[in-house]
């Protein structure tokens, strides 16, 4: 089960790809606010309200709804994976790496000189 927060829960075909995509469940709170509740939460033990960061957790923190894996999905997304990606990403792994050195950010092997860091959600994944 992961549980998410944030802007990411408000798109239902974000989380049902990433439900489908991993094959886990997708649990959305009613406070979608992670850092904020995380506060609430820490300053109800600090001013004695509850005793324990678990018994504030277990009093502040409801489940609002919950996004299940579709399996047939899942199989056809195991399938590209295992058939396709797979075999595709020797090919492309150089090129990749090559993304990743113009958007800076990737210090693995000391292959980064670039002080820049562009997200990598917007130019793919890295290998």
């Amino acid at each position: 089960e992961v549980v998410i927060a944030g802007g990411a829960t408000r798109s239902p075909l974000w989380l049902q790809l990433h439900a489908d995509i991993t094959g886990r469940s997708f649990t959305i709170n009613e406070n979608t606010d992670g850092p904020l509740l995380g506060c609430a939460i820490l300053a109800s033990v600090g001013a004695g309200i509850h005793a324990s960061v678990d018994d504030a957790v277990e009093q502040m923190i409801r489940k609002d709804r919950k996004i299940e894996p579709r399996e047939d999905v899942r199989k056809v997304y195991d399938r590209l994976y295992n058939e396709l990606y797979l075999k595709l990403r020797p090919g492309v792994k150089e090129v990749f790496h090559a993304i990743s050195e113009v958007r800076g950010g990737d210090v693995s092997e000391g292959r980064s000189s670039n002080p820049y860091i562009i997200s990598p959600s917007l130019l793919a994944a890295d290998c």
